[in-house]
């Protein structure tokens, strides 16, 4: 069993914002003799993991799309594999978590031996499948983010994100 399972929201959000926070602190104290020289220093770089999710639902187009025009330098999507073997930019393989896949195909939900849990499994899905959904926002059952964009957007491939 994972530590963190019987933790609440809040107590793992407080232990992410305190590890932003040391990290942070540590950069602006190194004391290690050894330094980059200068002429090598850049920018520094911004890197959006699933894109501008606090405004529209993760790993959709329109999250990539928000998060480099708010000037994110690089998107960083999670992806998955298909039944047919195509990847598609999605955090977990439960599609559940952020997908209307219950209200599509509430006969395909499944257990899971590796993960020990039931879901709808990425995996066991073809491709042609996967685009019937739409994505939902994570979180929004707390209100935390916007119901505002759930089931506008399609969930996309690599192929799509690189287009």
């Amino acid at each position: 069993m994972l530590p963190f399972k019987s933790m609440s929201v809040a107590t793992m959000m407080t232990m992410m914002i305190s590890f932003v926070a040391v990290v942070n602190a540590a950069e602006e104290t190194n004391r290690c003799p050894l330094k980059v020289p200068q002429n090598l220093v850049s920018q520094k770089t911004v890197i959006a993991h699933r894109g501008a999710s606090f405004s529209f639902p993760e790993h959709t187009l329109e999250a990539y799309r928000l998060a480099m025009e708010l000037g994110a330098n690089y998107i960083e999507p999670d992806l998955c594999v298909t039944s047919d073997e195509k990847l598609i930019a999605m955090h977990t393989l439960d599609l559940n978590i952020t997908t209307n896949v219950a209200q599509v195909y509430p006969d395909r939900l499944r257990f899971s031996e590796h993960l020990n849990r039931t879901g709808y499994w990425t995996y066991e899905f073809t491709l042609d499948e996967i685009r019937q959904l739409r994505v939902k926002q994570q979180w929004s059952h707390l209100g935390v983010r916007s119901k505002e964009y759930d089931g506008m957007y399609a969930i996309p491939t690599v192929s799509d994100i690189l287009a």
